[in-house]
């Protein structure tokens, strides 16, 4: 664990001791409302660093023996440019703003709350306020998952990452001391993987234009040191020091260390999208965020994992065909289409899309498909529920995330606000687990490790989670499935068109998985889109290549009416060389067969 300390200012900012009296007149209160601070927040000790300078000295950090501490400079009230007026700066202590850097629109923090959903419970259709609309719709779908996430969190066990596995919270502001960046980036200066995830505040908007505006406000880290180790720090944008301070220098350095190119950044969701609203602060370069090769997106993995090993059932695969029987007079043209393809070709298909097609009609069950339209992506609680059965909670995810969260910024008045920033920050780590716990489940299910970029994580053999529970239905029949994928070989299709009416299976014999794309063909220099020598190594296909025992290429016309059969001849051969030369396990000379139709 880190020791955290704090600067205070022998000659603080006259503004700043006026934005910290709002302590002294609730000091009374302090003293008598003590005894009522949960253990897990009186029992912790920071140390306050006095004088800039090599002393310390330590102090408990309890709200009675705040009287010690009144001297200390309150730099956490948050001033605001008017919004509109490009030339319009605020001071706050040594540092300057103008409204481009500072996204906040309020001149105090309001404080969170504890249950923010609360309100959203007895939400019905018979006291809705709004007659009718897409309002009417919005007010009432929050009432129903505020109703679903408190089930959910009542009827089974709270997903929990161990503090053993990660020691303290490390806040990153304009309070942390030099000493403690220093000792955070010695820690994580052999880490390579890292999640992320972010927190933004609602704010109701002066403009008439916007409704609402989203204020960036934190940056949940987790440096992966291995399975059962990590390093986990906060970033408040609102509360960064002055960019001309050391303190600012020594955070960017950390930044830069961690969203490098040699960093590998995996989040729920796309890293770069995430991390977009924060480009801000200038703490991290956009180009190093946005290199393909050192980003992972595990929201579309975990999609495609579980809809792969959960393919439409026979019922729902017979319903499926009753809503949309095949066009045969489109596949007679297969001989007579002057086109490229037997449809309109999309050059910008996208390889990510569910190779079961998640179609609507779908009738399995919501056990094994909850979602059931097109492209649907996994929210992070159904993922976790769905694969370990566990229950993340989602309650304080509106709230007031600009408050704050770091004690030593002294943003707080009562105990009950110590609390509640204490809660929040719990909040917001297990959003960075939640993520982390599914990488490690889909590099043991999956073979995550050969996806481009991620070779070099190198996986202990250990997990702070058993991989299922002996009460948990779901994740039994997942490791069932699982030892009987194993037992039987499985075919991986990448098809054209042609095969857009193979429907994946599993028997007890063999399981098919497939990928549908108009328009491929065996090389395309002008759309690698569509073009299967560089499609094989895309992540989303190496997942499978990884683990298929054949591969089965079903492409044809495409490339034959614009290319002559010698330069065809010699594709297919440099695409199969490619393919033995990455996956040992397909390097098999004698079972190799090519069909001419």
């Amino acid at each position: 664990s880190f020791h955290i300390t704090m600067h205070q200012d022998n000659n603080p900012n006259p503004n700043e001791q006026q934005s910290s009296q709002h302590h002294t007149s609730t000091s009374s209160q302090y003293r008598h409302s003590s005894s009522t601070l949960p253990s897990s927040i009186s029992s912790n000790s920071y140390s306050s660093n006095s004088n800039r300078s090599t002393q310390h000295q330590s102090r408990s950090y309890n709200p009675s023996n705040m009287e010690v501490s009144r001297s200390l400079s309150n730099r956490s009230t948050l001033m605001l440019a008017q919004a509109g007026n490009s030339s319009t700066e605020r001071q706050d202590g040594n540092r300057r703003y103008d409204h481009h850097t500072q996204h906040s629109t309020s001149t105090h923090h309001m404080h969170p709350k504890l249950h923010p959903q609360q309100h959203l419970y007895s939400r019905s259709e018979v006291d809705c306020p709004i007659a009718e609309g897409s309002k009417r719709t919005r007010w009432l779908k929050a009432g129903e998952k505020a109703r679903e996430n408190q089930q959910l969190v009542n009827n089974i066990a709270p997903f929990n990452w161990p503090s053993s596995h990660y020691g303290q919270i490390i806040y990153i502001d304009k309070a942390t001391s030099n000493d403690v960046l220093e000792n955070l980036l010695n820690r994580i200066k052999d880490v390579q993987v890292f999640t992320i995830d972010t927190e933004s505040e609602n704010r109701k908007s002066t403009s008439s234009a916007t409704k609402q505006q989203q204020i960036p406000a934190i940056i949940q880290i987790q440096a992966i040191h291995n399975e059962q180790l990590a390093t986990v720090f906060i970033i408040e944008a609102q509360h960064l020091p002055s960019p001309s301070s050391q303190c600012f220098e020594s955070i960017k350095t950390l930044c830069h260390r961690i969203f490098s190119v040699n960093s590998i950044i995996l989040a729920w969701g796309d890293p770069v999208k995430e991390l977009a609203p924060f480009f801000f602060t200038n703490l991290f370069n956009i180009n190093d965020v946005n290199d393909p090769s050192n980003k992972c997106d595990l929201q579309k993995l975990f999609t495609r994992f579980w809809n792969a090993r959960h393919p439409h059932t026979s019922e729902c695969l017979r319903h499926l065909n009753t809503l949309k029987k095949p066009d045969l007079h489109g596949l007679e043209l297969i001989c007579h289409a002057l086109t490229d393809d037997l449809e309109d070709d999309d050059i910008t298909y996208n390889i990510n899309e569910d190779i079961n097609d998640n179609r609507n009609g779908c009738i399995c069950p919501d056990s094994d498909r909850p979602y059931k339209q097109n492209k649907t992506l996994w929210s992070l609680q159904k993922a976790i529920h769905a694969a370990f059965n566990m229950a993340l909670s989602k309650e304080l995810r509106l709230n007031n995330w600009t408050c704050g969260l770091d004690p030593e910024l002294r943003t707080w008045s009562t105990p009950q606000d110590i609390y509640t920033r204490k809660r929040m920050a719990d909040y917001a780590i297990h959003d960075v687990f939640g993520p982390t716990h599914i990488f490690f489940y889909l590099s043991t299910k999956m073979s995550l490790c050969s996806v481009s970029g991620l070779q070099s994580l190198k996986l202990p053999d250990s997990s702070p989670f058993p991989s299922s529970s002996p009460d948990n239905d779901n994740n039994n029949n997942t490791d069932m499935l699982d030892r009987q994928q194993k037992q039987k070989p499985s075919f991986f299709i990448l098809s054209d068109s042609h095969g857009k009416f193979i429907q994946p299976s599993s028997t007890p014999n063999y399981t098919t998985y497939i990928t549908s794309i108009p328009g491929l063909r065996w090389y395309d220099n002008k759309h690698i889109e569509l073009s299967a020598i560089d499609l094989i190594k895309k992540p989303e296909i190496t997942s499978f290549l990884s683990s298929c025992s054949v591969l089965v290429l079903l492409i044809g016309t495409n490339s034959t009416r614009s290319t002559a059969a010698t330069q065809i001849i010699q594709q297919v051969q440099h695409l199969i060389e490619n393919v033995r030369h990455d996956y040992k396990h397909l390097n098999d000379y004698q079972n190799l067969a090519v069909v001419l139709t």
